[in-house]
């Protein structure tokens, strides 16, 4: 069943085009009914592009039609909330976004943070994480929107 567990909420879950459980969401669900997270090192199938302390940055794979680059950066420990985090987190983060920034040349983009509840913050997991988002140019020289809904 869908909707919001311990450790995911499909309920934000999108598939463009799609009316049946989506990969995405079926990919949430198998995590929700084994108790687990799927940011959590364990779980976690992607392969690091770096990493900075507790934290690693991921290139995300389920990308937005006008996401140009969308990466992750996910704490290797289980935290929820802002107020976990220490100022030695910060300085990992701020590693992570300078270098990717320098890494591929992004002349611009965007720096969102789910966090808490995610009835607020319409996380699909649970686990805080950043998002750094460079949208896709149009050929009028003009960004393209991207949707990144909170709540």
């Amino acid at each position: 069943m869908s909707g919001k567990g311990i450790f995911t909420d499909t309920r934000y879950a999108k598939e463009e085009g799609s009316k049946k459980i989506g990969r995405y969401e079926a990919y949430l669900l198998d995590f929700e009914k084994r108790g687990e997270c799927p940011f959590c090192p364990r779980n976690l199938v992607l392969k690091a592009l770096k990493k900075e302390g507790g934290w690693r940055i991921f290139n995300r794979s389920w990308k937005g039609e006008s996401t140009e680059m969308h990466f992750l950066i996910i704490g290797v420990e289980h935290k929820t909330n802002l107020g976990e985090l220490f100022s030695s987190d910060w300085v990992s983060i701020n590693s992570l976004v300078k270098w990717t920034v320098d890494e591929y040349n992004i002349r611009g983009g965007g720096l969102a943070v789910r966090f808490g509840d995610t009835d607020y913050s319409g996380a699909t997991i649970g686990h805080l994480h950043f998002h750094l988002i460079v949208p896709k140019m149009g050929d009028d020289g003009l960004s393209r929107p991207v949707n990144f809904p909170i709540g």
